[in-house]
């Protein structure tokens, strides 16, 4: 094989030579954000992009330079380097399990036919020219075209829901001349050029050719979308043979791929203005004491002595209190039994799903289990449900063929249910298979699986189908029918016909079936089918109109001979071809029945939709499938409530009039708008902020016929445009792009693959999990760790006001109060047990937040971490700060040597106190942290060098001044906390 390239085409010469020329990319997929030879500098850098870690870089820069040092130089730098490497350590973690889980899809086997032989080889190392044997339910491993099939008419079915999210089973047909060799060999014999077009995203269209040389003729046959197999599309059908066109970063999969961006809680963002805020503060305190202190020489030496005497107002602990906040709720995530199989692959993004706004969910395979299921058959004013289908049974079982070859006569109903029985057994594109004893159902549509199973449940099973024959098994006898014309659906004509013969009667007839609003013009005047249509879909089922017309040879031959003509015409053909099928065809059809399809929904959907958006989630379904399946999908998930109407907006042409269209859509703000993908697209390039705004305020989109790229935008647009905390769940590969797109995406594990779930930030078994994940999980981890980012700051802000007074005592003279190991024990030994209590603690039972989940409405708001929360700790320590350390001097110090052991401890214990302040609900965990903490400090006191007169401190005396302190400064937050509980309760509060 070789390549000549023009700028437009690929030309791959299938003749056994190796490949020359340009080299075509690797069949590698790769999700990792690092290499193992820039993971270290691109994970260092990234943390010192962090405001905090930046900072105490400087700082323990400063403290090398002895003329600037203030304390000890380890107490900046060790502290720094274990949160640094704990960080570089989770992403090296979260990394190399991308790296695993790319491995195994990578190493997947494949035959292959290399130099005359037939090779196995890891899907990675798949290259362009090579011949591809691929198996049933098989993921195909990069983009094909067909060549060869195990079926005789050289067709198959691929499954499509993980690239483009459609449900339908896709048709593939093998090219016609190689379908005929029985071996590799007599293919490449054939001396097969396959031209091809450049790589690009479109996955619903191909254009190619093949040229082979076949008894010395050459020959020169077109290749469209039919003869392809795209990468992760899944096989159902018979074994297959394939040359590989595309590999790797050129496939059509691979090119619908977004690159994973680094995600950050929007709390990372609220910590880092915080931090701003202090550093600010650190900035104008540190030059206020220098104007005051009025040095004569080196005022900048002691502004930045100052800086780094107050640094503990930038408390260092912050990131690492939130991050193991983040790892304990991903911990309980992990534990919890009724959302088992839940795992957080990003545990920075915990507190995000606490703050989640939209929704955006693929429908095939997370909202639905894609299992289509005949719920009802409509005939006349009867309607057959699953309470009485079975009495179709029996009624076939006595009207079809008995034991000995006698059939009965049927009369009237029975007679019509008969026939209207073998006519939904017919009329499809079905393609039975029998494996192990068991037959399987393969189509181009669920729904047409889904009928011709029912028929066969009740004794008319489809045996046999070919492109010219079709046979039915009644009551053990086998009826046989050619098939003389078959007529597709398409998205245009919104229906499918079969001209079908029996062998046994020689009748003909047409069957016809399609939608209700296209089926309604062609069959005869009726009472009933309007209205049985609305009954259906308002349940939300898929319906299908029957229709049937029987044919005289003598007209059948006056079709046939009009339909030979139009099938010959160079231009216009298809037009020609639907003219002939209206004219003779599509007149005053017998409307034979409605049925009614349900793609079987999720267990549990409809509660957890209603929960959702109970808590304020606007809610959007992004899929690749068609209007009509959708919209059913809507209706019976009661996404769409029973009284809210529903807005269709489809095939909108670039040039059309957008401005009409959002007018009305945004007078009916309080309906729900079904789009197609085309449309959204015309929207958002000629009027993105006008449609942008009407559609967000919507209690719900459906976007339908969306690809993976769509998905991604659409995403993205509404991400930047609201600012909101966007969520997507998905359970396919085509859902990749779109979950990297989001703030949070959320994978769910399918049947068809794990692609979404390993792309996820989450993944999640089934749908229903994310009512627990989101309104208990995720609405905990966000108060949790706010309420340890009030703890930490409003922590470091109480010693460095302690350290405030004591040098304003002392004349502005930047000399350390507390240093060395006091310092180190106060921020890990002392205080931060108790504060990590608060991990434990929730604001509102797990019974109260699934029965109220307006609640979570309230956390969406965002009103946790703000600055009006952040200044009321800052007061309190401010205040307890100054307070304890003016005590001492004015009333209780009788000795300067006490100052660091009374103030001291009675910062500890204010800090110790001020936990069951944030604590709600598990004040046994308070207690019990508070006491261990209280035991470690008074024991290790004893053994600390800078604490001095330790033997003074357990005496009485002193400890009577040190609980004065601690009371004198506690009391005032502890009024403030009452009275806004009493008179301003939260929500939680008042239930």
């Amino acid at each position: 094989m070789s390549l000549a390239g023009k700028e437009m085409e690929r030309k791959i010469y299938l003749s056994g030579r190796s490949l020359d020329g340009k080299s075509f990319p690797k069949n590698h997929i790769r999700n990792q954000k690092y290499t193992w030879w820039n993971f270290l500098f691109l994970s260092i850098g990234r943390q010192f992009r962090n405001f905090t870690n930046a900072f105490f870089l400087s700082e323990a820069l400063i403290k090398i330079i002895p003329r600037l040092r203030v304390g000890y130089l380890w107490t900046s730098i060790v502290p720094l380097v274990l949160v640094v490497s704990v960080s570089i350590g989770r992403e090296g973690y979260e990394d190399y399990m991308r790296y695993r889980r790319d491995r195994e899809v990578n190493a997947q086997e494949y035959t292959v036919y290399r130099s005359g032989a037939r090779v196995v080889v890891p899907s990675g190392e798949i290259r362009v020219g090579d011949l591809v044997w691929l198996e049933k339910n098989r993921r195909v491993p990069a983009d094909l075209i067909l060549l060869k099939t195990s079926e005789k008419t050289g067709s198959t079915f691929i499954k499509t829901d993980q690239l483009d999210g459609e449900t339908d089973w896709k048709l593939r047909v093998a090219v016609s001349e190689t379908q005929t060799k029985k071996t590799e060999a007599e293919i490449l014999s054939l001396s097969l050029v396959i031209t091809a077009e450049q790589p690009k995203k479109e996955i619903h269209s191909f254009a190619g050719t093949i040229k082979m040389v076949a008894e010395e003729k050459e020959r020169l046959e077109p290749l469209n979308l039919e003869n392809t197999l795209w990468m992760n599309t899944v096989l159902t059908g018979s074994l297959a043979l394939g040359c590989v066109v595309y590999t790797g970063a050129e496939t059509r999969s691979q090119q619908n791929k977004t690159a994973c961006r680094s995600k950050r809680s929007r709390l990372d963002a609220e910590m880092d203005r915080i931090v701003l805020v202090l550093i600010a503060i650190l900035g104008g305190v540190s030059i206020l004491l220098t104007a005051i202190a009025s040095p004569k020489s080196n005022w900048w030496l002691h502004t930045i002595r100052f800086l780094v005497l107050f640094a503990a107002i930038v408390p260092l602990s912050l990131r690492v209190g939130v991050e193991i906040s983040e790892q304990f709720r991903a911990r309980k995530i992990t534990v919890d039994g009724e959302i088992a199989h839940t795992i957080p692959r990003a545990r920075n993004l915990t507190e995000e799903l606490g703050r989640v706004q939209y929704l955006l969910s693929d429908k095939t395979g997370t909202l639905t289990k894609n299992e289509m299921v005949l719920k009802k058959l409509c005939i006349g004013t009867l309607t057959y449900s699953p309470s009485n289908l079975g009495e179709i049974a029996d009624v076939v079982a006595r009207t079809g063929p008995q034991k000995g070859g006698k059939d009965t006569k049927p009369q009237g109903l029975e007679r019509r249910l008969g026939e209207i029985v073998e006519a939904l057994a017919l009329c499809h594109s079905v393609v039975p298979s029998e494996e192990g004893g068991v037959v399987e159902y393969h189509a181009a549509s669920p729904d047409e699986v889904a009928i011709v199973e029912w028929t066969a449940s009740v004794g008319v099973q489809l045996v046999e189908r070919t492109r010219d024959r079709s046979s039915l098994r009644v009551g053990g006898t086998e009826r046989s029918f050619a098939v003389l014309h078959v007529f597709p659906f398409t998205p245009e004509r919104k229906r499918m016909g079969i001209v079908v013969q029996s062998t046994e009667t020689g009748e003909i007839v047409f069957l016809e079936k399609g939608a209700d609003a296209v089926m309604s013009g062609l069959v005869r005047e009726n009472n009933w089918l309007e209205e049985e249509s609305e009954n259906l879909a308002r349940e939300g089922l898929r319906t299908l109109v029957f229709g049937s017309k029987r044919m005289s040879g003598k007209r059948y031959s006056e079709f046939d001979a009009a339909m030979q003509l139009a099938r010959t015409r160079l231009t216009d053909r298809q037009a020609g071809i639907d003219r002939v099928v209206s004219d003779h065809l599509e007149k005053d059809l017998d409307l034979l029945a409605v049925t009614g399809v349900e793609d079987t929904l999720q267990d549990d959907l409809c509660l957890t939709l209603e929960s959702l958006r109970s808590a304020g989630i606007r809610i959007w379904v992004l899929t690749g499938d068609k209007i009509e399946t959708a919209r059913c999908v809507a209706i019976s998930s009661r996404l769409v409530l029973r009284d809210q109407a529903i807005e269709t907006v489809s095939e909108m042409a670039p040039g059309g009039d957008t401005a009409e269209m959002l007018r009305h859509l945004e007078a009916r703000k309080d309906s729900c708008l079904v789009i197609d993908g085309k449309s959204i697209s015309v929207l958002l390039e000629k009027d993105r902020e006008a449609f942008l705004s009407i559609a967000t305020q919507l209690s719900c989109v459906v976007a339908c016929r969306c690809s993976p790229t769509q998905k991604a935008e659409i995403t993205e647009q509404i991400r930047r445009y609201t600012g909101k905390t966007v969520c997507c769940v998905g359970d396919g590969g085509n859902d990749v792009s779109m979950l990297h797109s989001s703030d949070v995406g959320i994978g769910i594990v399918g049947k068809e693959g794990m692609q979404a779930s390993l792309a996820g930030d989450f993944s999640i078994e089934k749908f229903r999990s994310l009512k627990k994940l989101l309104l208990w999980h995720g609405r905990n981890g966000y108060t949790q760790s706010a309420n340890v980012i009030h703890g930490i700051i409003y922590r470091g802000i109480l010693l460095s006001t302690a350290q405030l007074m004591y040098i304003t005592c002392f004349y502005l003279a930047p000399i350390p109060l507390y240093k060395g190991m006091i310092l180190v024990g106060y921020v890990s030994l002392y205080t931060s047990v108790p504060f990590l209590s608060v991990l434990e603690d929730y604001d509102a039972s797990l019974e109260v937040v699934m029965l109220y989940p307006e609640l979570y409405a309230e956390l969406t708001k965002g009103r946790l971490v703000t600055f009006k929360n952040f200044f009321q700790w800052m007061a309190m320590a401010v205040y307890q700060g100054g307070i304890i350390v003016a005590l001492f001097f004015f009333y209780l110090g009788e000795s300067i040597i006490d100052i660091v052991s009374i103030s001291f401890t009675a910062v500890v214990l204010n800090a110790i106190l001020a936990v069951a302040l944030l604590v709600k609900n598990k004040k046994i965990h308070v207690l019990v942290t508070s006491l261990v903490s209280l035991a470690v400090y008074f024991v290790s006191i004893i053994f600390i060098p800078e604490m001095e007169n330790t033997r003074g401190i357990f005496s009485l005396a002193t400890l009577l001044k040190i609980a004065a302190a601690t009371f004198v400064a506690f009391i005032p937050s502890l009024v403030f906390f009452a009275i806004k509980r009493v008179f301003f309760p939260e929500t939680y509060q008042k239930l």
